[in-house]
């Protein structure tokens, strides 16, 4: 019970990480074109992961199989980075990470049921239900216009929400055969090598801005964003499963106006207070049951990871 409680504090860290680094990609998305973004942010979290893979002395030799899922995943993380930072260039930080991580959760259920006919319990739908009106209060889905909601910029973000759930449960299926850190090694890797494709046509220069905020922002969005806390997040899809460990995504909108709060001086309204704890209260609905009965197909099965 201790092990679990300490492992669901350190995800609720790695959201609230997150949270900030919708703040941080917004203060940047205007430095470089996004495809360099990308780029930089890459190589630096590449770089940032070999000092883990030669520490625990891990094993880089993989399967074909592997090679392949792991170069399926890094498009969709490829992709995904790239919408991200795009988005944030023309859309609204805000408006965008409350669209991705409300989404993320359900589209993942959605892809899981539809390939696999995995069904959920009441309390796991109810707590699917309750997070996604979180969000939408939290977003004052009353007051936002389908002009604002459907602005060039944030439409990419529902488009990254397809991408990341690709990426959860490619990287649930991943690391059934390689570690944590194998698989993101070679994922941040890869993701270089297909995103230099992507920037070469706009020419390498500019790649090493002189201004050190920028790079102490980007640090953050690799180092403690991707190599901490998506990290974390990998791990989770298997420990859990790929539809609970989504699920902890909720708590980023909360985080994100929190920290929009006290670093941009951003007072949140009433609406986001009841919807912050609308979706806690959905989190803990999914956590809370150990081994859900799910359905798949027409068999009731018993199960502590999806």
């Amino acid at each position: 019970m201790e092990k679990t409680n300490k492992y669901r504090l350190l995800m609720i860290l790695a959201m609230v990480i997150w949270g900030g680094s919708w703040v941080c990609a917004k203060l940047i998305s205007t430095n470089l074109h996004y495809q360099k973004l990308v780029f930089i942010r890459f190589v630096l979290t590449f770089l940032f992961f070999i000092p883990p893979v030669f520490i625990f002395r891990e094993n880089l030799r993989i399967g074909l199989d592997t090679a392949k899922r792991i170069v399926i995943g890094s498009l969709f993380y490829t992709l995904y980075s790239q919408v991200f930072f795009l988005g944030l260039s023309r859309g609204s930080a805000g408006l965008g990470g409350i669209l991705v991580t409300s989404l993320v959760p359900v589209i993942t259920f959605a892809i899981m049921s539809f390939s696999t006919g995995l069904r959920i319990g009441f309390r796991e739908a109810a707590g699917l239900a309750m997070g996604f009106l979180g969000s939408l209060v939290i977003l004052k889905i009353d007051s936002v216009s389908s002009q604002q909601l459907f602005l060039s910029g944030n439409i990419f973000f529902v488009i990254g929400a397809f991408l990341w759930a690709g990426v959860t449960i490619n990287s649930q299926k991943t690391q059934s055969t390689i570690s944590l850190w194998v698989y993101s090694f070679y994922l941040n890797g890869v993701a270089s090598i297909l995103q230099l494709a992507f920037v070469t046509p706009y020419g390498l220069d500019g790649l090493f801005p002189a201004d050190i905020s920028f790079w102490i922002l980007m640090i953050y969005l690799s180092l403690m964003s991707t190599v901490f806390a998506t990290s974390l997040y990998f791990y989770s899809t298997r420990l859990i499963g790929s539809y609970k460990a989504s699920a902890f995504t909720f708590i980023v909108p909360s985080s994100a106006v929190i920290l929009s709060w006290i670093f941009l001086h951003e007072i949140p309204a009433p609406t986001t207070l009841v919807g912050g704890c609308i979706s806690i209260a959905a989190l803990y609905l999914i956590q809370s049951n150990r081994d859900p009965v799910v359905r798949r197909g027409n068999e009731l099965v018993t199960r502590t990871v999806e």
